[in-house]
């Protein structure tokens, strides 16, 4: 709320500021019971994905935050995740903090002075101190970039924007001042537009004129222009033909202006309008243009490491965490069965061919198709995916959700090998429900641990009473 971003589908975080010294141990143990109350309450009555993290005053002034532990890079993101706090933050309850009441640009110690001249009785009831924010090192940008990088592979829309902006700041040869300050400066002369007030539009609009003159790629403007379309979701089909066009909801009325400014077509805006219902060829593609963009930002953010003085502003364990969940999801690995599309539900396919290429008796390749049919009724067959190996191509087909254990028919043509049907598809489901049905995460401790290597997943066939089904499968798989 409070931004053209948010949508139903949209989580709130609430940081809740409280000073732990003066709480006894028990108290804050006892609050933190009721905090998760409270959220589990709000998905339980309300549907609606709440978190609360408790930050203590002093820590948040010294730019350490409350995160969730699966996401959290506490030694990366300080700074910079204070200037997204201060641009965007609403207050809900409580004191105002002191750096809003402080002009633009003002080191430390001038604060500190500032906070300690007013009398003690404002200060007490007034004002909350968590901390200046004067300047970030280019340390503390590249860290959360490479954080930002981790974090686009389930949310590109909106972490390939962040990631813009930290290369504003990583890349630009003069000082630039941080969105935080720019919002204060405005807010204090009374400049309240949208393009000040709601932070998402400020980031685009200063990542678009950013990547504008330094991307040698104009055509990968485009995938700025839709990731923006596809996070704020404005479904603008429905508005195109309205003649009155006075009472429009905000969101759509803001990206009006953008499309028309674009030059977007009503075939472009219809297109992204249908996003959920892309097929999975369709979703690959658009899918490899958003890698492409961020391989190019990793890219230049690793050229700029050699040059920085890392060691002491990312701890040794995070930067490792962070190199190996990036290689994890970036680098092409022999036998790695890549999992594409992280950022949507891609729908399953009903209909799936498996069918071999041979060649005097051999086969070289196994080929996965789609079956579906054309505008004039008469069915088509699109290839998916192809792979030497055929246990990989069903792993494949599982983990990324194109075969559905209830929805989906196989077909399997095996040539002269007469492999039975029913236990590919058997073999299938078992996949399906271990990976997808289960949601396998890895947590952050797993990427820390030495890596290993099986060349093969194993598959345990049990016949009970002379049955030729199979009663369980157990796996062993390839991991990081």
């Amino acid at each position: 709320v409070g931004t053209i971003a948010y949508t139903k589908k949209s989580d709130f975080d609430y940081w809740v500021c409280v000073d732990k010294r003066s709480v006894a141990p028990e108290a804050l143990k006892n609050f933190q019971k009721k905090i998760d109350a409270i959220q589990k309450w709000a998905m339980d009555e309300i549907d609606i994905e709440v978190h609360l993290f408790i930050n203590d005053i002093v820590d948040i002034k010294n730019n350490i935050f409350a995160e969730d532990e699966d996401e959290a890079f506490g030694s990366t993101i300080g700074a910079v995740l204070k200037d997204e706090f201060f641009r965007s933050s609403i207050i809900i309850a409580g004191k105002i903090p002191f750096w809003w009441v402080v002009p633009k640009f003002i080191n430390d110690s001038e604060y500190e002075r500032l906070f300690n001249s007013i009398p003690e009785e404002d200060r007490e009831n007034s004002f909350v101190d968590l901390g200046n924010l004067y300047e970030i090192s280019k340390e503390d940008f590249l860290g959360a970039a490479l954080f930002q990088l981790i974090k686009s592979l389930g949310s590109p829309f909106k972490s390939i924007i962040k990631i813009g902006v930290l290369e504003k700041y990583l890349f630009s040869p003069d000082y630039v001042p941080l969105l935080s300050q720019k919002v204060k400066q405005n807010l204090l002369r009374g400049n309240l537009t949208n393009k000040i007030l709601d932070g998402y539009i400020l980031m685009f609009e200063e990542v678009y004129s950013h990547y504008e003159s330094h991307l040698d790629e104009k055509e990968l403007l485009k995938i700025l222009r839709q990731n923006l379309y596809l996070k704020i979701d404005p479904q603008l089909s429905k508005y195109l033909n309205m003649k009155q066009k006075g009472n429009l909801p905000y969101k759509v009325a803001v990206m009006l202006k953008y499309i028309e400014s674009w030059g977007w077509s009503q075939n472009d805006i219809k297109n992204l309008d249908e996003f959920d219902n892309w097929d999975y060829n369709k979703v690959n593609a658009f899918w490899k243009l958003v890698q492409k963009f961020m391989l190019l930002s990793l890219q230049k953010i690793y050229a700029e490491i050699p040059t920085l003085n890392l060691a002491d502003k990312v701890s040794e364990s995070d930067f490792k965490l962070l190199q190996r969940k990036i290689k994890t999801h970036f680098s092409k690995e022999v036998g790695k069965i890549d999992h594409y599309i992280t950022f949507k539900d891609t729908p399953n396919e009903p209909i799936l061919y498996i069918e071999p290429i041979e060649d005097a008796l051999k086969i070289h390749e196994w080929k996965l198709l789609k079956r579906n049919k054309s505008k004039n009724e008469q069915f088509q067959s699109t290839p998916l995916q192809s792979d030497s190996s055929l246990l990989k191509l069903i792993s494949w087909a599982a983990i990324n959700k194109i075969f559905h254990p209830t929805f989906s028919r196989l077909k399997l043509k095996s040539g002269y090998m007469h492999i039975d049907q029913s236990i590919v598809t058997d073999l299938l489901t078992g996949i399906y429900n271990l990976f997808v049905l289960n949601d396998l995460k890895l947590k952050n401790e797993f990427f820390l641990q030495d890596s290993f290597s099986l060349a093969n997943m194993i598959i345990i066939n049990f016949n009970i009473d002379n049955s030729s089904s199979i009663q369980h499968i157990a796996y062993i798989h390839r991991t990081s």
